[in-house]
């Protein structure tokens, strides 16, 4: 409803005119894959936009990060296996930078606090370390033994930086009534999504409080929203993959092992980061309390005046940075381009869109050889010319998607059943030429597939000795 301010039904006359009549150009927000506005919120746009009606938080301006800042990838992980190699051999493959192994050798405690207690203190005692000229610099976090990589850094980074340019500004839903409000903030570090708010019941405010998913109100179909978890929109934060400038991943990282000294109650970090992007989104835009049953309390958050709220933490929600597994195995597809026809191309409006798949523009005009150290040399190995052949475009190769945004997604992370590490590690599109990748990127340039520690004593561990001994399993040379 308008306030009485604007002067009643009058201006409730005006406003409809306005809105019914002057042509536009563009739509002032566009739904992410078909999202339906209700009426009234397309009232609301258009009268904030032609007679400046006040929004909730102004549009302000930021600086964006710099599009050619380093990248530093820290992986925590105390020892090797297979799973965390799975990791390493993705990335070197693929030309990320040499990871840092946040706690290596450190002794494994019984005690999942101290455990998460750990990775948190761990992550952040690295990140202080770093000098002050980096603090512009982008850091990606990836849990070490349930994650591998499948396309390169600078999809990767390129698509990170249209997620921050989208967050400003960006109209987005909130609250259960899905009104639409104007962002204030630009978001800078993200967290890869979750269908399922965990850990915790729907009471906690992490669970309600946080901003609704970009995806369509009908992305899982009828049913979406309706109960069952497969069919959730993803909406919560997962604290497995995190990706930012250095000062704002540390910011978050300090706030979010005050939250843990201050009141442990669970044996999670991903709760206390919760915690954080929580209050951040009720300062941001108080959603709706939600009506629970009598015996669930509803936990709202309690800012004390004067504290800091905003962390610049958003949500891949579409996948374009990292892809979960739990509750996405049934939309998760290994796709070849190559393979849809010409006549189905031309004339896909007489398929149904959801069953198209069309390659995404920033890997149109690459191929896997251009991550190589030097572009267009000959591939040294025994299957060169096959390899050439082989690796020439991405549209020719099998690659991991998620069926509801259409995204090739360049990293994926197996939260829920770990036993898709095993199952889908040959469905990668570099696996059959695994081994010849590596050995020819470690004969045109030192470290490929080594490792930093961090802490005190920082040295290099090669790749012999982390992994050496898991090659034929990685290779597909094993019995």
């Amino acid at each position: 409803m308008l306030s009485p301010s604007t002067g009643g039904p009058k201006a409730m006359f005006v406003l409809i005119i306005l809105f019914t009549l002057r042509p536009v150009s563009r739509p002032f927000y566009v739904p992410t894959r078909g999202a339906a506005l209700d009426s009234t919120s397309l009232l609301i746009l258009s009268a904030q936009e032609h007679v400046g009606l006040s929004v909730a938080g102004d549009t302000k301006s930021f600086d964006l990060p710099d599009s050619a800042s380093p990248l530093h990838l820290i992986v925590p992980a105390t020892s090797s296996n297979h799973h965390l190699c799975q990791l390493l051999l993705s990335a070197a493959i693929l030309g990320y930078p040499s990871p840092t192994l946040i706690n290596w050798n450190a002794p494994e405690d019984e005690d999942d606090y101290v455990q998460h207690l750990a990775k948190v203190e761990g992550i952040l005692n690295h990140l202080n370390s770093l000098e002050p000229q980096h603090d512009d610099d982008l850091v990606l976090m990836v849990d070490g033994y349930d994650a591998w990589f499948q396309l390169p850094p600078s999809v990767l980074i390129e698509r990170y930086h249209s997620l921050v340019r989208d967050s400003s500004g960006q109209y987005s839903r909130t609250g259960t009534r899905h009104l639409l409000v104007r962002r204030s903030s630009l978001d800078t570090v993200f967290f890869g999504q979750d269908k399922l708010c965990w850990p915790g019941g729907r009471s906690r405010a992490a669970c309600w409080a946080v901003p609704d998913s970009t995806l369509s109100l009908q992305a899982f179909g009828p049913d979406t929203d309706h109960g069952i978890v497969e069919h959730n929109r993803p909406r919560w934060l997962n604290s497995g993959t995190i990706m930012g400038p250095v000062k704002d991943v540390r910011d978050v990282f300090i706030a979010t092992l005050e939250k843990i000294r201050a009141n442990h109650t669970e044996n999670s970090d991903q709760f206390y980061f919760a915690n954080v992007f929580a209050e951040q989104s009720y300062a941001r835009q108080p959603a709706e309390v939600p009506t629970l049953s009598e015996e669930e309390t509803v936990e709202i958050p309690d800012i004390p005046d004067g504290q800091r709220t905003e962390y610049h933490i958003g949500i891949d929600y579409e996948s374009a940075l990292f892809q979960t597994v739990a509750f996405y195995e049934d939309y998760i597809a290994w796709v070849m381009y190559n393979q849809s026809s010409d006549s189905m191309k031309s004339d896909h409006k007489h398929f149904n869109p959801y069953h198209h798949f069309a390659l995404s523009e920033d890997l149109q005009d690459s191929s896997p050889l251009d991550t190589l150290p030097e572009k267009g040399k000959r591939l040294a190995t025994s299957h060169s010319s096959m390899l050439a052949e082989a690796l020439g475009s991405w549209s020719s190769l099998p690659l991991g998607v998620n069926t509801i945004t259409k995204q090739v997604f360049p990293l994926i992370h197996f939260t829920g059943k770990k036993g898709y590490r095993e199952m889908w590690w040959h469905r990668n599109w570099f696996y059959p030429y695994a081994g010849d990748l590596l050995r020819h990127k470690q004969s045109l340039e030192e470290g490929v597939g080594d490792a930093w520690t961090a802490g005190q004593e920082v040295k290099v561990i090669p790749w012999s000795s982390l992994c050496g001994r898991y090659e034929e399993y990685l290779f597909g040379q094993a019995d």
